[in-house]
């Protein structure tokens, strides 16, 4: 699901959590790939509150450990609001 539409259609009224790709971006994508999702999930559902930053579901075995570092430095960079 688009997290910029969910934003525009519900945010006012929901909060989200979740969001993070565990089933492509995670296991499959490079540690850029992870940081630029974050990125984009956090842009889009941060603004306004309401987001509870997170994977969509239980990371899986098949993840990197370069991959869950990615994760958690994109969390602390991209995770603040302003």
């Amino acid at each position: 699901m688009d997290p910029r539409l969910l934003k525009e259609l519900f945010g006012d009224r929901l909060c989200f959590q979740g969001g993070i790709s565990i089933q492509k971006i995670l296991p499959k994508g490079s540690p850029e790939d992870v940081r630029r999702h974050v990125q984009h999930v956090l842009k889009a559902m941060s603004p306004g509150g309401g987001y509870i930053a997170c994977t969509s579901h239980n990371i899986q075995a098949d993840t990197s450990i370069r991959n869950l570092e990615a994760l958690f430095a994109a969390y602390r960079d991209f995770g603040r609001y302003e």
